[in-house]
């Protein structure tokens, strides 16, 4: 499993690297999956305008086998 850390950054960092994880989802395995929705929640977090980001995010926690198992 590949960890990634990403404080301290800044918000546009954070969700140029959440958009990644989302497109990277198919790749993912479970454990990299719950690594990545932290970080994904954690860039709607800094970035609540983004309703794009947002929308990817909560589709993401809706998929099938999508959300942290």
């Amino acid at each position: 499993v590949v960890s990634l850390r990403l404080s301290p950054v800044s918000e546009t960092t954070h969700a140029h690297v959440a958009r990644f994880l989302a497109d990277s989802w198919p790749l993912l395995d479970s454990a990299q999956r719950a690594e990545a929705l932290r970080i994904l929640q954690r860039a709607v977090d800094y970035n609540p305008m983004d309703d794009a980001l947002r929308a990817r995010w909560i589709a993401l926690l809706d998929a099938p086998s999508g959300g942290a198992s």
